[in-house]
């Protein structure tokens, strides 16, 4: 888990904020000029490419320090089990969803909390909330020092960032999935 912010913690911020969009019918981004740059800081910011395999991260990474797995349910077919693996480093947690009836996987989040990790785009552990707001513009949710930037209504995905005392904490990624 990443200190002092647990990716379960990370993944209930995210679930709030998709319940905050449902509940907000009127809530729209389409109109916001920031669209683009958010677009791609989902798909291209994080450490790693959405779809990226577990063998990818350990070639760019190395092994993880642990590694949990565990069944779930298929989505789709409830019957059918499917796999998430989490992969544990220090500062950054990675997760992936395995369907194993499809015989597919692919990245569903991306925790950091230490600028060990570089994001490819200038926005990192550690920039100011001036950067941020520079770069991706005011954020679409905000809330308890989270700031949201969501495009899951477009099948993206969407970032949340926690703040504390002007800066970024820890950037969650998380990918759409189907």
């Amino acid at each position: 888990m990443l200190e002092n912010y647990s990716l379960r913690r990370l993944l209930t911020i995210g679930i709030v904020a998709a319940m905050l969009v449902i509940q907000f019918p009127g809530y729209s981004i389409s109109a916001d000029s920031t669209l683009s740059v958010v677009t791609v800081f989902i798909d291209q910011g994080s450490p790693i490419h959405p779809g990226s395999s577990r063998e990818d991260v350990v070639a760019v990474f190395g092994p993880p320090s642990r590694v949990d797995s565990r069944d779930v349910p298929n989505a789709h077919h409830p019957v059918f089990l499917d796999r998430v693996h989490t992969f544990h480093y220090p500062g950054m947690v990675i997760r992936f969803y395995e369907a194993m009836l499809a015989g597919k996987e692919f990245v569903v989040d991306i925790a950091v909390n230490s600028d060990r990790y570089q994001p490819l785009s200038p926005l990192k552990v550690g920039s100011t909330t001036v950067d941020v707001e520079r770069f991706l513009g005011l954020p679409h949710i905000s809330y308890n020092n989270i700031w949201i930037y969501d495009e899951m209504h477009a099948g993206l995905g969407r970032v949340c960032l926690r703040m504390k005392d002007g800066a970024v904490q820890a950037i969650l990624w998380q990918f759409y999935f189907d």
